[in-house]
């Protein structure tokens, strides 16, 4: 997982996004490829909704002839 180009810690991301953002950001944007197991995805989500931030997922349009 990464905070911007930065790995982070899923346990610190909470403080990470915090000090860089101060206590009350605008959003917070949730990038994951099609290749992410939704689990991490969902516990980010999770703990981020449980510091009351609000969360974004960002999404890519898929390719016109992509297979699903």
């Amino acid at each position: 997982m990464y905070f911007g180009k930065n790995e982070a810690n899923i346990h610190q991301l909470v403080d990470m996004i915090h000090q860089k953002y101060g206590a009350n950001p605008a959003a917070v944007y949730l990038r994951a490829d099609r290749e992410t197991p939704f689990d991490p995805i969902v516990q980010v989500m999770s703990i981020l909704s449980d510091a009351k931030l609000p969360v974004s997922i960002v999404t890519q349009p898929m390719e016109r002839n992509a297979r699903r």
